[in-house]
């Protein structure tokens, strides 16, 4: 037997590996991964994209109750210099929180202007323009029209652009 042997050994064949694994066609569990990966990622930019919106939509809100506030504070006691300190003080906030830049130190023909590029002032008597332009630092404020002046910048502020990109571009000139 012994001379059979290694006769019969070298009739073996060498040891035959299996072909290495190959990544492609991927497993059923990372198309789910991977399925999963863009449904978040798109989520995601479906939400970045319309959070500005959602946000500028609550600040007008906000600036909405906020003049509510000041007109019914008027409405008692007719302190109209107050009301147009507030008013302004209003919609510069609402717009610095817009990321509009350098709002804050404009008064007079420039803040109107400002005003202008971010919406109409058509509907908006000469009267009211002026009282927020310049009525805050003269005496005469009692004589404004504040009901008139409310529903003026309450009908604007319905109608203000929500796109920040546009918003940014507003300046003192």
């Amino acid at each position: 037997m012994s001379d059979a042997t290694p006769q019969l050994l070298e009739q073996l064949r060498d040891v035959h590996l299996p072909e290495p694994v190959s990544w492609w066609p991927l497993a059923p569990g990372y198309w789910i991964v991977l399925a999963l990966v863009v449904v978040v990622l798109g989520m995601l930019a479906y939400w970045l994209r319309h959070q500005p919106k959602r946000k500028t939509q609550h600040l007008k809100q906000a600036a909405l109750r906020e003049m509510a506030q000041l007109y019914s504070t008027w409405q008692e006691d007719h302190n109209t210099a107050h009301y147009l300190q507030g008013l302004n003080g209003t919609l510069k906030r609402l717009l610095l929180a817009q990321n509009v830049i350098s709002v804050a130190k404009l008064s007079g023909d420039q803040w109107l202007a400002a005003l202008g590029r971010l919406g109409s002032l058509q509907n908006w008597s000469e009267s009211s323009r002026h009282a927020l332009a310049y009525g805050v630092y003269q005496s005469n404020a009692d004589q404004l029209d504040a009901v008139q002046l409310h529903q003026e910048v309450v009908a604007w502020l319905g109608e203000l652009s929500v796109d920040a990109k546009a918003n940014r571009e507003v300046t003192s000139d």
